[in-house]
């Protein structure tokens, strides 16, 4: 309990980064709507990902956890060096 614990905490300063670099990254008049967008997904993500972790963990084991959570570090990474790309173009 407390490694997860220690993880969530340790995750939590990255959520608020990527707000705070959204205006620098896409331009201040583009800002806004690119906010509501990350905001909006995070709480879909906060909303669907333990459900799904939940009916999976049913019909498996919860020892998937960990390569629950490394699955969407791999997608989230992904789509970051993507956005990067993106942006450098």
């Amino acid at each position: 309990m407390v490694g997860l614990i220690l993880v969530g905490l340790g995750c939590a300063p990255i959520y608020l980064c990527m707000i705070h670099e959204t205006p620098s990254r896409f331009g201040k008049a583009s800002s806004q709507s690119v906010m509501g967008l990350q905001m909006g997904f995070a709480y879909m993500g906060s909303a669907f990902l333990p459900p799904i972790l939940g009916f999976i963990a049913t019909k498996t084991s919860v020892v998937i956890f960990p390569y629950f959570l490394l699955c969407y570090m791999v997608i989230m990474l992904i789509g970051s060096e993507k956005l990067n790309e993106f942006i450098k173009k």
